[in-house]
């Protein structure tokens, strides 16, 4: 079974990288692929427009490069084969391409609060989950 996991350094994707983990440690067929997408949405967070307006960006990458590392780590610990992903661009168009291009079984999510800007644009879990044909596990 191939079981993706979108990351973004939640409190709730921490959650859904230990659920994978527990699930491949009690089973070797399992195959975890973590990704992690840098979305260039964090354009408009820039306030200060004599600093770089994609300091933030190039932050936000910097911090998924850190973060996924310590997932590898993690996952190296228990003796568990990972295979992690980084990309840019939107986020939900990015995991159902991971989807298809690796054939993926199942994705395990953290889920967090919707924000105004969620709720009004829709939330990424509800972009997936419309176009997906594969179980989808939610953890908070």
């Amino acid at each position: 079974m191939r079981i993706l996991v979108p990351f973004n350094g939640t409190d709730s994707s921490w959650k859904a990288i230990n659920y994978a983990l527990d699930m491949a440690k009690r089973n070797n067929l399992i195959r975890i692929t973590v990704i992690a997408v840098d979305s260039r949405d964090y354009r408009f967070m820039s306030v200060n427009p004599n600093n770089n307006p994609f300091s933030i960006i190039d932050d936000f990458y910097n911090y998924l490069i850190n973060q996924t590392k310590k997932i590898k780590d993690l996952f190296l610990k228990e003796s568990v084969p990972l295979n992690v992903m980084i990309e840019k661009g939107d986020v939900a168009k990015s995991i159902l391409k991971a989807v298809d291009d690796l054939y993926i079984d199942h994705i395990i999510m953290g889920r967090g609060k919707l924000s105004t800007l969620e709720v009004i644009l829709g939330s990424i879990i509800y972009k997936v989950i419309a176009d997906i044909k594969i179980p989808v596990t939610l953890l908070r």
